[in-house]
């Protein structure tokens, strides 16, 4: 039986290397996309204490005029798991879904050809790419797309079995994602005798029926609870749909080379994007030399998603979000995380005709396994990028300071807190300081107007900050320019609810004493508002 798996799945460890390389250099686990930590980790906690009995628990945000429906998994299974431990449920979700991504990619390959080798390879690769779209810190819908792909192909009779797992795969899969699920009927280059057209409406009719009913808060909030801060929102509304800039950022989508819009190219953005840059370069034009009309139509369906996620930067589609502006209630651009699926049936075809791409495809994984340990390692240990008091970011050890902010907690009890930029408001919750700000998918455009008075004379000082908060919005973020003159407006901050304030820096303002100072890789400072 062992041997068997190991005919079949030689590279199924595989997935798990990026555990033992960030344990070996690092002594912990390291994960690397920075909006779960500062953001999607500290809803999910919040969400813990909730399901534990703390009905209250969203109050600690925005001086508590966020309500816990306005979080989008407050009814998805996967959350009440989160009654645990938020650091050991992230890890043991990670797991369970690479796990699962594998596997079902695999039982979706093994549709297409047989080679046992090359399977495992291209279902590790799909296992691996999934840190792109945000791992299952969302849920489960990528993880188990492959599947609902294998339902909708290869099974010519549904039986009562699959439908409960649709279902399940629905509750807990996120609507920004969730969404575009009907666009599996384009997977058209999957040719199968199975497929039925019947099957494929009762399927979509199961998922979306409990996709919606999931989110059946959110619904909720936007009809009683509007104007939301994204009524707002503007996107790309400098760019001209037939400039140069409109191809230039559709190039740049297609091949993930954001890390060349980087003043520093030696950035996260280099050891994130880089795997997924290389396969592209590599496998995009692999295509003139396999000569397989279902790869021209997958790159096809890639060019057209890449050109909607371009379309939507632009101030074309703001005209169209003005006129119908409910779109700006969910991400559109989350459609381009369906090429994850897409690119990994790329590989199918070509290595079923061309085996030697085999080791670039290795190198690849490879480089997905250990590139969230790159950046961390360079600025600790390579003299040419090594930063004083460097401390890695991409832990939860490292990012939430436990120690330095338990011991603000103490000082501050229940009072409201307001931090400067760049001390991470999504920090102090996490230690459980009441705050007035933060990173936020969906709050009152109320407040998003009470705290501009805050943040205002020192974003007139800083565009790019003012440009972000107006047109963005969902960083409610009070950042300084100059410590030594802040425009801050502290009094009105004290209307808002705040008495203290966290700095990396000292802030010399009349309006404010300092409290406490302390140091530990970094130093943060706590002041109390006059």
């Amino acid at each position: 039986m062992v041997r068997k798996f190991f005919y079949e799945h030689p590279f199924f460890f595989l997935i798990f290397f990026s555990y033992i390389f960030s344990f070996l250099l690092f002594g912990k686990l390291t994960l690397f996309y920075i909006d779960k930590l500062d953001h999607q980790i500290v809803y999910n906690n919040i969400l813990g204490k909730f399901y534990r009995g703390d009905w209250n628990a969203a109050n600690i945000f925005l001086n508590g005029e966020f309500k816990i429906y306005y979080l989008a998994r407050l009814l998805k299974p996967f959350s009440l798991l989160y009654i645990f431990n938020a650091e050991f449920i992230y890890w043991f979700q990670d797991l369970l879904g690479r796990i699962l991504a594998y596997f079902l990619f695999y039982i979706l390959s093994k549709k297409i050809f047989k080679n046992f080798f090359l399977l495992s390879l291209s279902s590790a690769f799909y296992a691996s790419s999934l840190e792109l779209v945000e791992g299952t810190i969302h849920g489960y819908f990528f993880t188990c797309l492959p599947y609902l792909v294998y339902l909708i192909f290869f099974k010519s009779k549904l039986k009562t079995k699959h439908f409960f797992i649709v279902v399940i795969i629905s509750l807990n899969s996120e609507i920004n994602t969730g969404i575009f699920f009907f666009i599996t009927f384009l997977f058209f280059f999957i040719k199968s005798k199975y497929f039925s057209l019947k099957n494929f409406f009762l399927i979509l009719f199961f998922f979306y029926f409990f996709l919606f009913l999931s989110h059946i808060n959110l619904i909720y909030a936007l009809v009683y609870d509007g104007p939301f801060h994204r009524i707002e929102m503007l996107r790309g509304s400098e760019i001209n749909f037939f400039s140069e800039k409109f191809l230039t950022n559709f190039f740049i989508n297609l091949f993930s080379a954001y890390f060349f819009l980087q003043k520093n190219i030696f950035s996260y953005s280099l050891a994130y994007f880089l795997p997924i840059f290389i396969y592209k370069v590599i496998f995009f034009f692999s295509i003139i030399i396999v000569k397989e009309k279902k790869l021209f139509l997958i790159f096809l369906f890639i060019l057209i998603i890449n050109l909607i996620e371009t379309f939507i930067n632009t101030k074309q589609y703001q005209y169209i979000t003005n006129v119908i502006p409910y779109l700006k209630l969910f991400n559109i651009g989350f459609i381009k995380n369906y090429l994850i699926f897409l690119l990994s049936i790329m590989l199918l075809f070509i290595l079923k005709k061309k085996k030697f791409f085999f080791y670039p495809l290795f190198f690849i994984i490879l480089l997905f396994q250990t590139n969230s340990s790159l950046i961390p390692y360079a600025k600790n240990n390579i003299s040419y990028f090594k930063v004083k008091d460097y401390r890695n970011y991409y832990t939860f050890d490292g990012y939430y300071l436990k120690n330095t902010y338990s011991k603000i907690k103490n000082i501050v009890k229940e009072d409201r807190v307001m931090s400067i930029v760049w001390a991470d408001p999504m920090v102090a919750v996490m230690s459980g300081i009441n705050v007035v700000d933060g990173y936020h998918n969906l709050y009152p455009l109320s407040y998003k107007k009470k705290f501009y008075k805050v943040i205002e004379k020192e974003l007139d000082q800083d565009p790019f900050f003012k440009d972000y908060y107006l047109t963005w919005g969902s960083r409610v973020y009070a950042p300084i320019r100059d410590f030594k003159n802040p425009k801050i407006n502290f009094l009105e901050a004290k209307k808002l609810g705040v008495k203290y304030v966290i700095s990396k820096e000292i802030i010399y303002s009349n309006n404010l004493y300092k409290v406490a100072e302390f140091k530990d890789k970094e130093t943060i400072h706590l002041f109390k508002i006059k």
